[in-house]
């Protein structure tokens, strides 16, 4: 059964002939995700993996996440994510990467006892009862700290959470 007629042998043009083929329609069914995208732009597959720093980042930025700092047990911040200019400050002299010297007032002891506490027990460490000094006035926060285990390579560094409480 022959769908082309040749139009022209020497530069490879045909004409399709007989009857065409109807293809099944297909409908996507869309899930609660897919309701919020933006249609007007096509889906763009990433060039690359997503990061850490950048998974994060746009939990973050989406409201869903406190302000972390990913630290060792030797207290030294090695990132940093969300506003933690609310919980950490840049005291004066030499620069640091020590979160206990950065901690603002109220929030060192607190910081300190909740790390040592979640590296010796390895598992989450809550305190619903820290106060943090801002402008002269002491907020009340909440600090957790989690001991990362997955992946290998996070095995012994910690996740310090701030979040403020209403």
């Amino acid at each position: 059964m022959d769908l082309f007629q040749p139009i022209s042998q020497k530069w490879r043009l045909f004409r399709r002939t007989g009857l065409v083929q109807q293809e099944l329609l297909e409908i996507p069914i869309a899930t609660s995700a897919d309701c919020h995208a933006d249609l007007s732009h096509p889906e763009r597959k990433p060039s690359r993996a997503i990061g850490f720093n950048e998974l994060m980042q746009k939990v973050v930025l989406a409201g869903l996440a406190p302000a972390y700092a990913l630290i060792n047990r030797n207290f030294e911040l090695l990132n940093v994510i969300g506003p933690l200019v609310r919980y950490l400050e840049f005291p004066p002299g030499d620069p640091t990467r020590d979160i206990i010297a950065m901690a603002r007032d109220g929030l060192r002891a607190k910081v300190r006892a909740a790390v040592h506490k979640a590296a010796r027990e390895h598992e989450t460490i809550v305190d619903d009862h820290a106060r943090v000094k801002r402008d002269g006035t002491y907020f009340p926060c909440k600090i957790t700290v989690k001991p990362l285990a997955e992946p290998k390579e996070a095995k012994g560094l910690l996740l310090v959470a701030f979040e403020d409480r209403i």
